[in-house]
């Protein structure tokens, strides 16, 4: 029997994006007959996102709508995950540059491999030669301090066993959460899978990563190499952590 699957999609002021992406997941999904449930998480939206949300999930019971009163790209993922009622979640944006196809690359490594988490990598991008490069100094200095694994710790959709993530036990408010993913994993011994998917550009209205999330993104890694024990400890549920730097 399949797995059925939860795509949790984190929104703020996506109006011009929202129901063209969620209806094309959908469609995809059910083609290939997942079972699955649609959590789309608004987060202060002020463009209309909400009433989009909404009018969807009147037709379809599998559109969950999560509206929060607060910003913050971790806090939507979290309360999104927290929700999840299927076997695996996956996250993706909500600016329809993850191709739903993707969504299944990703998820049929998941069935084969069974493992913790399947971690997507792009091997094509259509974002800009800025972001890439972007991209690759994230990388570069979260294998450098953390020892992780592999490459792309950013890139979605990950997929991911619900009961995986309920020992993950994410604390992250902000775009940390992605390698917040990976840290916790590879502490925790997590199984790994890599999937190859491409990333298009955002479809519609503005970016919402900026210069200051960058910054974010520094202070963040900085903080978490140097208090990660105390972190990683306070955070994540289980007996059967061992922390470690390579």
């Amino acid at each position: 029997m399949r797995h059925s699957l939860s795509v949790v999609i984190p929104m703020y002021n996506e109006a011009e994006n929202a129901e063209r992406v969620i209806k094309e997941i959908g469609a995809t999904l059910e083609h290939v007959s997942i079972p699955y449930e649609i959590l789309c998480v608004s987060n202060n939206s002020t463009d209309g996102t909400d009433e989009i949300l909404d009018r969807l999930a009147v037709t379809d019971a599998r559109i969950r709508p999560i509206h929060l009163p607060m910003k913050g790209y971790g806090i939507a993922v979290i309360h999104g995950l927290n929700a999840a009622e299927k076997d695996l979640v996956t996250i993706v944006s909500g600016d329809g540059q993850v191709s739903p196809r993707d969504i299944l690359t990703a998820y049929k490594v998941m069935e084969n491999s069974n493992v913790d988490i399947v971690r997507a990598r792009r091997v094509e991008r259509r974002d800009g030669v800025f972001r890439i490069f972007q991209s690759s100094v994230y990388n570069v200095l979260l294998k450098t301090l953390f020892a992780l694994p592999g490459w792309d710790f950013n890139s979605p959709p990950k997929v991911i066993k619900r009961e995986f993530v309920r020992r993950l036990n994410l604390q992250s408010q902000d775009w940390f959460v992605d390698p917040e993913i990976m840290i916790k994993t590879k502490y925790l011994r997590g199984s790994v899978a890599e999937a190859k998917v491409t990333y298009g550009k955002r479809a519609a209205g503005a970016g919402k990563v900026k210069l200051s999330t960058a910054c974010e993104f520094f202070k963040n890694m900085i903080i978490w190499r140097v208090r990660y024990r105390e972190l990683v400890r306070d955070t994540i549920s289980g007996s059967d952590l061992k922390v470690e730097m390579d």
